[in-house]
This record gives structure tokens, sequence and C-alpha cells, in this order.
């Protein structure tokens, strides 16, 4: 990206509103090919002063905190915090590919015996389509996550649209991917590979 600075302003050493960053967006529609797993350990800060979300890991028991009074009990008790995405069992983040030839497959899976494992392609056949993972993402809202959770086989194969901030061409990833919305207006044979990788 790049740092644009309002010409009035004076250079400072430090974060300052006459400083802005820009970076590159990129949008791509991609096809849903999973679901993964919701991170189970809450490690963050308790941003209300308290975390509502624990397990018993002896019994898988869950427990709702309504107060700092019931966190701090059941952080005596020794329950862990949780990330609300797992208490209420919800999906973790969008699994995404596109279409691919056998030859494009061929070339993948070489690439990846080059590189000793370190560049992975999970290629799958879905819909009589060749299809390759080239990513995950999350960015869902709570009424799109919760949706997805009750509609998983239903989404599964359709298009939806993620924007990030550059694409690695050799592996379709892209960087800091995050889901916009669902593209109905779109068949999944039409995210293809070049359609990733060369707009």
């Amino acid at each position: 990206g790049i740092m644009l600075k309002d010409p009035n302003s004076i250079y400072e050493h430090k974060r300052t509103r006459a400083y802005q960053k820009v970076k590159k967006e990129i949008d791509r529609d991609v096809i849903v090919i999973g679901f993964t797993e919701p991170t189970k350990e809450y490690g963050g800060k308790f941003p209300k002063g308290y975390w509502e979300y624990f397990i018993d890991e002896k019994s898988g028991v869950m427990h709702y905190a309504k107060t700092s009074d019931d966190t701090s009990h059941y952080l005596e008790m020794g329950f862990t915090p949780v990330t609300k995405n797992y208490f209420n069992k919800q999906i973790g983040g969008i699994e995404y590919g596109v279409v691919i030839t056998e030859d494009k497959a061929k070339e993948l899976k070489e690439l990846e015996k080059k590189s000793k494992g370190k560049k992975k392609f999970d290629i799958l056949v879905m819909n009589d389509m060749i299809v390759v993972k080239v990513g995950e993402c999350e960015g869902i809202t709570e009424e799109d996550r919760a949706f997805m959770t009750r509609h998983k086989d239903d989404i599964l194969g359709s298009v939806i649209e993620v924007k990030g901030n550059e694409i690695f061409n050799d592996t379709g990833r892209i960087r800091h991917p995050r889901f916009v919305r669902y593209r109905t207006d779109k068949s999944a044979e039409e995210c293809t590979w070049e359609t990733l990788v060369n707009i």
C-alpha cells in the first residue's frame, strides 16, 4: 500500500490523522467447498469486564456467565473460556475454491512436490467439476454465520464474493480474505483458476 499525507500538515514520527494508509483491494468470486470448525479457547481480553462463555472440560457442559461474579466463579472452578462461535456450535469460517482443469491439477501437484509440501493443494471433485481449495475466510456477520450454520448443505457449491489485499498467482491464495456477499447470479462453473488469477 501507500501512505497519503495532508500537504499542509507537519511531519511526525507517530500515528496521526494527517497520514492515511491506503491498501490495494481485490475481489474474486469463488465456490464454497466447506466450513472450518470454530476456534475453541478464547484467549483475548474480557471486553465488558467479564466473559460469558465457558466449558467444564471434565463434564463437557457449557456454562453461560451473566455477570463478572459468574465469570470469576467459573474461572475459580477451572472452567475454560471458549469463543462465542464454539459455545453456539456455529461454523468458524468458509473454505473456498475454484474450478481447474485436469492439466492444472497435475501442475499444482507438481508444484506441491517441488516445494516439499510447503505449498499444499487440496483438490476434490464437486458436482463433476475438479475444484482446488484456495483459501479460508471469515469477516462474517453474526446473522450470516447463524444462517450458514443452519444451511451448510445448501450453501456448499454456491458462489460467494471474497475481498482481500492481493493475490498470489502461483497458489491462488488471497491475502487477508474476507467474505463480502453471496453471488446468486453466478454459477460455480464460472469460478475458474483463470478468473481467479488473471483478472
